[in-house]
């Protein structure tokens, strides 16, 4: 055979777990991956800097971005799960010595997954709010929002009101600003909201019950069929409802007539739109792809993955500017430019529901399908640590570890609850584009170059049974890393940015915190190279080539032995000189 065992390397050999499972339909796969669309934050960030935006113009960016690089990457990761059967630590046995990436992986979703949790509670807040009577942030409320409860200033309106209105919020949006307070602990003065607090651990307490009462992955993709089907039907709901608005005529032409501006800053923006399909973190598709049975069809999944993704983009932003339009119906028209742009949609949605008949009921199903949306996310993306974890360490199947994650990961965050945690809450979000475009990168690499296209494309006809062209894996190999270095360059400089004009306290937190995972990558290199023997050439070949790389089914993997033998192929990751030296 041409793959060799584990026990051949110095390495800890691969067991397979057996108690992962597998979707209880294909269905389930294609829908969690739909869910990872929730990460509203990338993809939604043209979308938020911009007051009018035409959405058909965005159209031939979305296309592009899914054919040069999103699809194939898609294709790579649920390659790399499906025929390996483990999630994206264990996956790089097709290349070890890469497997440095797979512990950034976990360090980068662990985090994500930390901060993310802002997604859920940020609408939590807003959706207990909205059971009250009268909404807080109402004309009728708690608050005072003169200028916004007012009609709509006429031309005859003074220059000194126009000037002075321009100092007013949204009443949603002051209303977030009214959750923090300044409180003494232990001496120590912090400007946090008990609100975002107990939301917190109202939602991680959901979390939990999820993680231990189901640990079956078919009950699990149930869930997650169900919640992504009623964030979609609210979501098309919210924007009927929307479009009965008197005037919003106008904010519909802004959205469907097309413009060379937005066209250009579209294609622009392709990078955001593609990273943004992956969800936050690194890996989550590949270990979704991982509970495929082995001969999905991957191709065709990974087309309905990203055309769907691309759905999401369009339907969310579509509200997204309904929304802003209808401030602007509402209100004088430089008077919503004092919103929070990259939660708008979390924030600026309470008082366009709050003008509204049946304000309360439109309010809670805003809300409910925004806390729905991001709880599913967590739940995807805690079991996919989970079981990454369970894949690559033997010893902790037995123990359930994923509670003591969970509560962990809780306590965590509690510090995005601060106002000093919020704010590094905007820049780290910055901060997975940077780390997904390089992760891609190295995958291309690992996948493509290390491990090889002939090899790639055998492994990927054989689970598949399918011809796949080989001009598709050469545009992956060169297109997909032009557009992800454009990402990765466009991710450093907004990092940079933010790192240079934000507080210094930040500054100092982002610099600590972005190097120290990716020091994984060279330590398991050095690893690897130390646990073999032989000149220095030899060892580099030996840790790059794969180990146990093969389907986990027996029946599987006599016919990929069969496969493999057959082939007739060279590589100098198969060939050494002297054996007798490794």
């Amino acid at each position: 055979m041409i793959y060799e065992s584990s026990y051949e390397s110095g390495r800890i050999p691969f067991v397979p777990n057996v108690n992962r499972g597998h979707w209880a339909k294909t269905c389930d796969f294609i829908f969690a991956g739909l869910g990872l669309s929730y990460r509203m934050d990338i993809f939604l960030l043209f979308i938020q800097l911009s007051e009018k935006v035409s959405v058909t113009s965005l159209l031939p960016a979305f296309a592009l971005s899914l054919a040069l690089y999103t699809v194939p990457l898609l294709m790579v990761q649920s390659f790399m799960g499906q025929f390996s059967s483990s999630g994206f630590i264990s996956a790089f046995r097709i290349s070890p010595i890469f497997k440095g990436i797979g512990y950034v992986s976990l360090a980068l979703n662990v985090l994500v997954l930390i901060f993310y949790s802002l997604f859920a509670m940020i609408p939590l807040v807003y959706l207990i709010g909205s059971f009250n009577p009268q909404l807080p942030w109402s004309c009728e409320g708690n608050y005072s929002w003169v200028d916004f409860c007012n009609p709509k200033a006429d031309s005859k309106e003074t220059e000194e009101y126009m000037y002075f209105s321009q100092f007013f919020k949204i009443p949603s949006n002051a209303y977030f600003d009214t959750i923090f307070q300044n409180v003494n602990i232990f001496g120590l003065q912090l400007t946090l909201s008990w609100h975002l607090i107990i939301s917190a651990i109202f939602i991680w307490i959901i979390i939990a019950a999820v993680a231990h009462k189901i640990t079956n992955i078919s009950k699990i993709g149930q869930i997650i069929r169900y919640s992504v089907s009623i964030v979609f039907i609210i979501l098309i709901l919210l924007i009927v409802r929307l479009s009965f608005i008197p005037g919003v005529g106008e904010v519909f032409s802004d959205i469907f007539t097309p413009n060379w501006h937005d066209f250009i800053d579209g294609i622009k923006s392709i990078p955001n739109y593609g990273i943004s399909a992956f969800g936050p973190g690194w890996g989550l598709i590949l270990t979704l792809a991982s509970f495929n049975k082995f001969n999905t069809n991957i191709r065709y999944t990974s087309w309905l993955i990203g055309g769907g993704h691309i759905l999401m983009i369009i339907l969310f932003s579509i509200l997204e500017l309904l929304i802003k339009g209808c401030v602007r119906l509402l209100t004088h028209e430089g008077f919503h430019r004092d919103s929070k742009p990259y939660l708008s949609l979390y924030l600026t949605g309470g008082s366009v529901f709050a003008s509204m008949p049946w304000a309360n009921f439109w309010s809670i199903l805003f809300y409910f399908m925004l806390v729905l949306a991001g709880v599913t996310l967590m739940i995807i993306q805690l079991n996919i640590i989970s079981y990454s974890i369970y894949d690559e360490f033997i010893s902790l199947r037995r123990k359930n570890v994923t509670l003591v994650l969970v509560g962990a990961m809780a306590i965590c965050s509690l510090y995005f609850a601060t106002e000093h945690g919020y704010e590094n809450f905007l820049f780290l979000r910055f901060d997975t584009l940077v780390t997904q475009s390089l992760i891609d990168l190295l995958v291309i690499l690992a996948v493509l170059w290390v491990y090889g296209r002939e090899r790639f494309q055998r492994d990927l006809e054989f689970m598949i049974n399918e011809r796949f062209a080989s001009w598709k894996i050469f545009a992956l190999r060169f297109l997909a890393p032009i557009v992800l270095l454009i990402a990765l360059a466009e991710g450093i400089l907004v990092s940079l940015f933010h790192s240079f004009f934000g507080k210094t306290s930040i500054t100092i937190f982002n610099l600590l915190l972005r190097p120290l995972p990716w020091l994984c990558v060279p330590g398991y290199v050095i690893y690897c190279l130390l646990k073999s023997k032989g000149p220095f050439t030899a060892r580099l070949l030996k840790s790059a080539r794969p180990t146990d790389w093969y389907p986990v089914e027996m029946e599987d993997r006599q016919k990929y032995e069969n496969v493999v033998n057959n082939a007739n192929m060279t590589h100098p990751l198969n060939v050494l000189e002297d054996d007798d030296n490794i």
